[in-house]
């Protein structure tokens, strides 16, 4: 009886492999006893307790994210999402298997509007990435610098209601956010602010109107993973 059970189990581990390889293709899920050691634990809470996945995914576009997470529903398989392993409290560390979703190559600056002053990201761009870009081609703008190291998120410290520099005139990085775009555990895709009744093509504000972006904020990733967010910009102090 316990042999037909492991059996079953196999299978079915299998068959869900399989399903996120045609998801995103098989360079991009891993189930190597290795990585997945590496995507257990939080190199900021080093001393906690590794947990554990089952599979480790990383999409590139929403689609993806989407599909993932129906599978995941299908098969009730626990997710995990994070940008980096630099997470305070363990918040991103999976705990019961199933599968961590990668979002770092999910890292694009999609658009700034310099007369609304936003910059429009995936959710996996990193502080590095978007102040780099912004260096490079918006030289008048800046976000703030972030005191947590360059490789994390932009979009996970904002949603935690995080500090940078400029913090002090614009308040804690929850302020700062126009909209999102958010996967709900269902697979469904919401937007928030402007951008849900002008069809994601505008970002510059959470009103007028209803807005249901606070449902998102403090949740660690809970409610759904966010793979687009307007953040605020700033004009360069001279």
């Amino acid at each position: 009886m316990a042999g037909s059970l492991v059996e079953k189990k196999t299978e079915r581990n299998d068959k869900i492999y399989e399903i996120l390889c045609s998801i995103v293709g098989s360079r991009r899920v891993s189930t190597d006893p290795e990585e997945l050691y590496l995507y257990s634990w939080s190199f900021v809470n080093a001393t906690d307790k590794p947990g554990r996945c089952d599979y480790v995914v990383m999409p590139e576009t929403v689609e993806e994210v989407q599909q993932i997470v129906k599978t995941a529903n299908i098969y009730k398989i626990p997710i995990t999402a994070a940008v980096s392993q630099l997470n305070f409290g363990g918040v991103a560390t999976p705990r019961t298997g199933g599968i961590y979703i990668d979002l770092r190559k999910m890292n694009r600056v999609l658009e700034v509007d310099e007369d609304s002053m936003y910059a429009l990201i995936e959710g996996g761009t990193t502080w590095s990435d978007l102040k780099g870009y912004l260096d490079k081609n918006y030289p008048d703008l800046v976000v703030g610098i972030t005191w947590s190291p360059p490789g994390t998120g932009v979009v996970p410290c904002a949603l935690e209601s995080g500090f940078v520099d400029l913090s002090l005139l614009g308040g804690c990085l929850s302020e700062w956010i126009n909209g999102l775009e958010v996967v709900l555990p269902t697979g469904e895709i919401v937007k928030t602010g402007v951008a849900a009744y002008t069809g994601g093509k505008r970002w510059f504000s959470r009103a007028p109107g209803p807005d249901i972006t606070g449902l998102f904020i403090g949740w660690v990733g809970k409610m759904g993973i966010v793979t687009k967010m307007a953040i605020r910009l700033w004009p360069r102090m001279p």
